[in-house]
């Protein structure tokens, strides 16, 4: 009898199909039994197949006709003989000795099932190792009931294992016969009814990422029924499990159809989406023993049902526009907001997002909510995204807000969008929306105006940050090239940009320059016309701003599509400064009109007072700004930031 039975699914590998083959019939163990099982290849897989056979005769050939890899894999495992079974994906490769080892420890253990470390093998011939097993003994067996955790959050697949047959067939485990996802079930059912899985820290295998050849046949829409009904069948084989263990389990089944669904594209993206809100509607059983907040892919989700339903029918028009907020600027909000609505074209369908992490907000929300009631063309969701950016610490400074590094989290949670607008609070828009998304940038990560600071931030663009300031963009109007940025993991080097303790210019704006310095697609200047050089001149173009942009920026005040109230100066402030009309004009039809009045008139009175009240509210706020610096940037910082201010006369 074979000590150990391959079991090796084949469609259309041709390409790896060799060096899968070399890999087991050379290995050190000798009594396998190598069956390999065609799944109607269209390639020449068949006849590399048979002239293997023919040259060793351990290896057995079934053709059938194409069904899927579950379905071959079960073929396999009826006529296997080996005491021990390995299910070997046909474009990976396994390790000379790994039956041998795996088989010893299978014996000296008694296993039911043995489990081993993996490569991941990418296009560009670059390995990661998968060190999923650290902390665990390797003399000590594990099941679901002692270590669920790590059973559950690791790679739900076979080919890093070797099975017990007769675990197998005693326990009747068998794979789902559905075009994808076919080795959930048994993955699951065999560590739910595995008594003895046994660890082996050896990395035994390779495993090709990203092969649209492979037994996962790449993420094609149209099988995505497939997770529904291996969602069913595993929850029916956990039913007598722990709660806290079919949580954990219910969390992973979901969190792979998710992701499924942010791989597909297009109109197929949309038909996936009302599948999954059909799932959750007939399957809410599943889900009435947990609170669905506690699951990290609920904010995906809520998006999902919020956003990306049967009522967007045609994705061309879509124009998804992202706000970052708080209470305090809520007032603002609805003005921007309202400035939209006045602007919208009708034949367009505008999505707005406002992310937050304001408790606070709900209570208030409702008040920009009915700006767009009438609107059937506008849609608003309020996103709080507390539970993505608790473990992340951004610095508030100056007149910028926490809430203005949200827009970091834009491209992991809008994923379903090639492409999103982001716009601050503090701006009104003159044109419709749409004419700037619909703004070709290509690759590019992200599209911008370019800042215009004066010649001493220019100078601290380009010594402190190594950057030209023709280049360095504001980042208040932005196109985000949402593939772009996740692929290439923007997200993840901002923030280790934000903590590497580059000096200051404009944190949130020089994070995104630096990172993305090379892809940014720079845009007309109209999109973002920044007033701060601009109303202390009364229209005059100042003289020290880039000269490339200078004869740009005379044409655009012609025509300006965006008036944005960058620096801490703002027009409901200055209202009779230049280009505060345009503010004002959207803020008296918001339902927060009479508050931005009041709030001015409380503001004047307060900083009307006595010089010795301001002298104390001076001191009392630079006391203030001094601790917060210490808290956020430590001792160090904090003297020679103040020593900084002191010789630059407090600026």
């Amino acid at each position: 009898m074979p000590k150990v039975s391959v079991i090796i699914p084949v469609y259309n590998t041709e390409k790896y199909l060799a060096q899968c083959l070399d890999s087991v019939i050379n290995q050190t163990m000798r009594e396998l039994e190598i069956i390999c099982v065609n799944d109607g290849s269209t390639d020449n897989s068949l006849r590399v197949l048979n002239a293997y056979a023919e040259k060793d005769s351990r290896i057995i050939v079934i053709d059938q006709s194409n069904t899927n890899a579950g379905a071959a894999r079960n073929n396999g495992l009826k006529i296997a003989k080996g005491e021990y079974i390995h299910f070997l994906d046909s474009d990976d490769y396994i390790d000379e000795t790994a039956y041998a080892e795996a088989y010893k420890r299978a014996l000296c253990k008694d296993s039911d099932i043995v489990v081993f470390l993996f490569r991941d093998l990418y296009d560009d011939g670059s390995l990661v190792k998968k060190n999923f097993l650290e902390g665990f003994h390797e003399n000590k067996n594990m099941s679901i009931v002692s270590h669920a955790k790590a059973l559950i959050y690791t790679s739900v697949a076979p080919w890093n294992k070797i099975y017990k047959r007769s675990f197998l067939i005693n326990r009747q485990i068998t794979f789902d016969e559905i075009d994808v996802r076919n080795d959930r079930t048994f993955y699951f059912k065999s560590i739910i009814s595995a008594e003895k899985i046994t660890p082996l820290k050896r990395f035994l295998i390779t495993h090709r990422k990203d092969i649209g050849t492979s037994a996962s046949r790449g993420s094609q829409s149209k099988f995505f029924y497939s997770y529904f009904i291996s969602i069913d069948n595993i929850w029916e084989a956990s039913e007598a499990l722990p709660l806290d263990t079919k949580k954990m389990i219910l969390y992973v089944c979901v969190r792979d159809m998710l992701r499924f669904y942010k791989k597909s594209e297009g109109k197929d993206k949309l038909e996936i989406a009302n599948q999954i809100h059909n799932f959750f509607i007939e399957k809410h059983d599943y889900f009435e023993e947990f609170d669905i907040s506690d699951f990290n892919w609920c904010p995906d989700y809520q998006i999902l049902c919020n956003f990306h339903s049967k009522d967007f029918c045609d994705f061309e028009n879509i124009v998804p526009i992202v706000f970052a907020a708080n209470s305090e600027f809520l007032p603002y909000l609805s003005t921007a907001i309202e400035s939209i609505v006045d602007n919208a074209n009708l034949v367009n369908q505008y999505n707005i997002y406002v992310l937050h992490t304001d408790d606070m907000l709900i209570y208030r929300q409702n008040r920009i909510e009915s700006q767009i009631k009438s609107k059937n063309n506008i849609k608003l969701l309020f996103v709080n995204i507390k539970k993505f950016a608790s473990n992340d610490r951004f610095y508030a400074r100056n007149h910028v807000s926490e809430e203005a590094f949200y827009r970091l989290y834009i491209p992991s949670l809008l994923y379903m969008y090639d492409k999103v607008l982001y716009l601050d609070c503090d701006l009104v828009l003159l044109d419709d929306p749409y004419n700037l998304y619909k703004c070709d940038i290509s690759d590019y990560i992200l599209g911008g105006v370019i800042n215009l600071g004066g010649n001493e931030i220019n100078e601290r663009i380009r010594v402190c940050l190594g950057l030209e300031p023709d280049n360095f963009i504001n980042s208040g109007v932005l196109l985000i090239n949402n593939n772009t940025f996740n692929s290439q993991d923007m997200f993840n080097k901002c923030i280790k940009e934000m903590n590497s303790g580059k000096k200051v210019v404009f944190l949130d704006q020089q994070i995104l320059n630096i990172c993305c310095a090379g892809h940014i697609k720079l845009l007309d200047p109209a999109y973002n016309v920044q007033w701060h050089r601009l109303w202390q001149t009364n229209s005059k173009i100042p003289l020290d701003i880039p000269p490339c942009v200078a004869e740009a920026y005379k044409e655009m005040l012609l025509d300006p599509k965006i008036i944005h109230y960058t620096s801490g100066r703002k027009p409901w402030d200055m209202p009779e400064c230049y280009l505060a009309e345009y503010f004002w004009k959207y803020a008296r039809k918001t339902p927060f009109y009479e508050e931005i009045i009041y709030r001015r008139y409380t503001q004047h009175r307060e900083t009307s007072g006595s010089a010795s009240m301001k002298k104390k509210y001076s001191r009392g706020l630079l006391f203030a700004k001094l601790w917060q610096c210490y808290n956020e940037r430590g001792l160090k910082y904090t003297i020679k930031r103040s020593f900084e201010r002191l010789f630059r006369g407090g600026k």
